[in-house]
């Protein structure tokens, strides 16, 4: 299957393979050029030596030359070697520039060569990964499509409105709600009744929305942290799981939900006894359960002004790193919406605690196995929410989008990581050179001034 993210992988190896074949073809080159550099310089060096041999030669000849014509000869052949040597000497010292800066050139090809065949290695294995990855996907998407996996998500968006699941609420229902009317019962309106159970079931809400206040407090953190790249990655990790654990598990888990509610809607009811202790004390607690959900009232709306809070702190603290929500104006309505929240929730609180005894004590005479049970239930209710809680042609176009755009971000990582190497190795080059030019610069320059350069 083709995505972006493979043709993104393909085209890596191929840039990374070409680029191996072109830092050969140029060390080679550069192999040639050295070769050729060592043999300038060795010409030159052989040439310079000559020339400095013959000018001791005359030296010598010149100092015991029997007439003058003799000495005029030696001294005009003398001037000319001299002449000849500051040629020689300039040369060599060029051809052992020009050796040192091919060697060097020879050198940095290498070691770039080296660099790139790891590359290669790693862009070649990484795009069979991605590929391997595509065909999972793909095989997931199939399953999607197929005829079990639709069937489950079909019977998940009803499940909650049938047997077992209706019989098993109920069940469930009768015990903890006995002593309510027909009219407070489960209806479309009301699905857990209008009392006890529903109450249980606004606790579990509740455990929810504390986690996923938490959830989303990190997340709004790491949304500033990081590369484009990994949050790319990370929000499409996210969305292949959502995929991953739809297509492999939906048809699993509709099953788990129906022996479920049915182990629910067959089990053990309370005893006589206890279901008449529960009913005595059914009333006492459904009037106090009205302050256990102001409870959760007001913790939501703490949640939502810490959010409001949250969001607008990270942006100023995005801007000034020295920012202090603790105390600036900036956020002070945010901060004052916050206390306000802590404090009225505290109130809900201390409000509850007075009376909750009542709550407790019916709480304390439920059954285990009816807790276990309650339990199941609404985890039931959660897992029937994960497979319903976007269509399949929805999730898949996340999916599409999700690996778009994680494509763009590394296309956009891998030119401003090229650009990098590109000027470090550039810098790399430049200092090598600057330091090869140093070493000799004094030397160069009186060679200069002699006239030997």
């Amino acid at each position: 299957m083709t995505t972006p993210l493979t043709e993104l992988a393909d085209d890596r190896a191929k840039r990374a393979t070409a680029a191996v074949a072109a830092f050969e073809t140029k060390l080679a080159a550069a192999g040639g050029a050295l070769a050729a550099a060592r043999a300038a310089a060795a010409e030159a060096a052989t040439r310079l030596e000559t020339l400095r041999q013959l000018e001791k030669e005359l030296r010598a000849k010149l100092g015991v030359a029997p007439l003058p014509a003799d000495a005029e000869h030696l001294s005009d052949e003398l001037e000319q070697t001299l002449v000849a040597l500051l040629d020689a000497v300039a040369s060599a010292a060029a051809t052992a520039d020009a050796l040192g800066a091919a060697q060097r050139d020879h050198a940095r090809i290498a070691g770039v060569l080296t660099e790139a065949s790891l590359a290669r290695s790693v862009a070649v294995d990484a795009a069979v990964t991605v590929h391997e990855e595509a065909a999972r996907i793909a095989a997931w998407r199939a399953a999607l499509a197929g005829r079990p996996v639709t069937d489950a998500l079909a019977a998940a968006k009803t499940a909650s409105g049938e047997e077992p699941y209706t019989k098993a609420r109920d069940r469930l229902f009768g015990v903890v709600d006995a002593p309510l009317p027909a009219g407070k019962k489960p209806t479309n309106a009301h699905p857990f009744g209008q009392g006890m159970l529903d109450l249980l079931h606004a606790r579990a809400e509740e455990a929810n929305a504390r986690r996923a206040h938490v959830e989303a407090s990190c997340a709004r953190v790491a949304s500033l942290v990081g590369t484009a790249a990994a949050h790319a990655a990370s929000e499409r990790e996210a969305v292949v799981e959502r995929v991953r654990r739809l297509a492999t598990g939906a048809v699993g888990d509709v099953e788990a939900v129906t022996v479920t509610c049915q182990e629910i809607a067959d089990g053990p009811l309370p005893t006589a006894a206890e279901q008449g202790s529960l009913d005595g004390l059914h009333d006492a607690a459904l009037l106090v359960s009205q302050k256990q959900r102001a409870v959760f009232t007001a913790a939501q709306a703490w949640r939502d002004s810490t959010k409001a809070f949250d969001e607008k702190a990270l942006t100023e603290i995005a801007a000034d790193p020295a920012f202090d929500p603790a105390t600036s104006d900036a956020v002070k309505a945010e901060r004052e919406a916050v206390d306000k929240a802590v404090a009225d929730l505290k109130t809900a609180q201390d409000e509850f605690a007075k009376v909750r005894e009542d709550l407790d004590v019916w709480q304390v005479a439920l059954p285990d196995q009816t807790k276990a049970h309650l339990v199941a239930l609404f985890d039931v209710g959660d897992t029937l929410a994960r497979l319903t809680a976007e269509p399949v042609a929805t999730l898949l176009g996340g999916l599409d989008a999700a690996d778009q755009a994680l494509a763009d971000a590394l296309k956009a990582q891998d030119t401003r990581e090229a650009v990098a190497t590109r000027f470090a190795r550039e810098l790399a080059d430049r200092a090598g050179d600057e330091d090869a030019v140093l070493a000799t610069a004094g030397d160069r320059r009186a060679a200069l001034i002699r006239g030997e350069g």
